[in-house]
């Protein structure tokens, strides 16, 4: 089960851009560390991941960003929520100067390879390996539909989350550093974790969404027995496996999760679902009709689309902005009666600013009973993060990012 946050917990890493508190590691990667943080803007545990450092490839940092900005367009509740992405300006220690780090919801929960460790009766741990392969197929319906392909499933990018007051457990999809668009799909080199791959990126075929399908099959099948399907000593080994070697059926093999990871694993892609949709309907009959609809027809966010004049004032409001590197900052203004899409718009308007490599700061306030606080409230924000005072005040009814 999740382990509670310890709210005494007061150790200290580092402080970046005078509002992000690090407290202890999360998990480290070839070129990223991931932080538990306090947010001292909004006064909540946040994670934050670092990248960079002495001889980082700007390739990588470049990558990340790509991440990042991937994931704030997504919405789906079994993807991590992700805030704010900026370069470190001031840091204690110094050594994080010049790094970049992202912001995202700090999940309270497991690995679901050591969740499912605690697991010993069959029935229980089917029950919920149930749950967690339809979570997973909606998401992964989700991104497809999006036209983007993970290329990293596996059980160290799952985790799961239980909730407090119900005990439902909620899977979140992690790690977004090698997903790729379709349209990339041309030339598919090697990525992702080999034990994982599917037999055509292995061999370097053609291929598309149906390769997170294959890797979610057998991310099912080693958390159901505990244990990685194939053995090697080195990647020939794995490879050869892969390629050659049958997946024994999960016990009992009459189950629908046995049948549907069995026809996920099939080594040639047109032997597998054509999409997750159709994995999903297979657990129609097993009392889980409601379940499924909640995924199948899970509202999908609509973009910024038919508002050709909105989207023309972005795009030359992105290149004034470029010609305006270095000047002082301008300010923007929108208005407009409610419902219109005005929060949309903004969003918009800052994904077009950061592409562009600018710091963007949002803060939402509703103080009708105080027509200057907001600006008061916005002014404390900025004299924060500069640094330039101490404050203990909080912007109320507010979010950041």
């Amino acid at each position: 089960m999740p382990t509670p946050q310890n709210q005494h917990e007061t150790s200290s890493v580092g402080v970046l851009n005078s509002r992000y508190h690090l407290i202890r590691p999360l998990g480290r990667g070839g070129f990223a560390t991931v932080y538990l943080a306090e947010d001292r803007i909004l006064g909540k545990r946040v994670a934050i991941k670092v990248i960079g450092g002495t001889g980082t490839d700007p390739s990588l940092e470049e990558s990340v960003r790509r991440e990042f900005f991937l994931l704030s367009r997504l919405s789906h509740p079994n993807l991590v929520k992700v805030f704010d992405f900026a370069r470190i300006e001031r840091a204690e220690p110094d050594s994080f100067r010049g790094m970049c780090y992202y912001t995202m919801e700090y999940l309270d929960g497991k690995s679901s390879a050591d969740l499912f460790q605690t697991y010993s009766m069959i029935n229980e741990k089917q029950e919920l390996l149930t749950t967690i392969l339809l979570q997973l197929l909606g998401v992964l319906r989700y991104i497809h539909r999006e036209g983007i392909i993970h290329f990293d499933i596996k059980p160290a990018n799952l985790i799961v989350v239980e909730n407090e007051n119900s005990g439902a457990m909620t899977v979140k999809l992690t790690d977004f550093g090698l997903c790729a668009q379709t349209i990339e799909m041309m030339e598919t080199p090697l990525r992702g974790t080999l034990q994982y791959a599917a037999p055509e990126v292995i061999e370097g075929k053609p291929a598309d969404h149906r390769l997170d399908l294959y890797s979610l099959g057998l991310t099912i099948h080693e958390l159901y027995n505990g244990r990685f399907p194939f053995e090697g000593s080195n990647s020939v080994e794995f490879a050869k496996q892969i390629l050659t070697r049958p997946l024994l059926p999960l016990e009992p093999p009459s189950s629908q999760i046995s049948k549907t990871v069995e026809k996920l694993c099939e080594k040639n892609p047109a032997d597998r679902y054509a999409a997750a949709e159709e994995a999903l309907k297979e657990f129609r009959d097993e009392n889980r009709e409601e379940d499924i609809k909640s995924f199948v027809y899970f509202a999908t966010p609509v973009g910024h689309v038919r508002r050709e004049s909105e989207s023309r004032v972005i795009e030359q409001a992105r290149k004034r902005l470029q010609d305006r590197s270095g000047r002082n900052p301008a300010l923007m203004m929108v208005r407009g009666a409610a419902g219109i899409g005005k929060s949309q718009s903004l969003r918009a308007i800052s994904d077009a600013i950061s592409s562009c490599g600018f710091d963007v700061w949002t803060l939402s306030l509703a103080l009708p009973d105080d027509p200057y606080g907001a600006l008061a409230e916005f002014l404390d924000f900025l004299s924060l993060r500069d640094g330039s005072k101490e404050t203990d005040r909080t912007p109320t009814n507010s979010s950041a990012f």
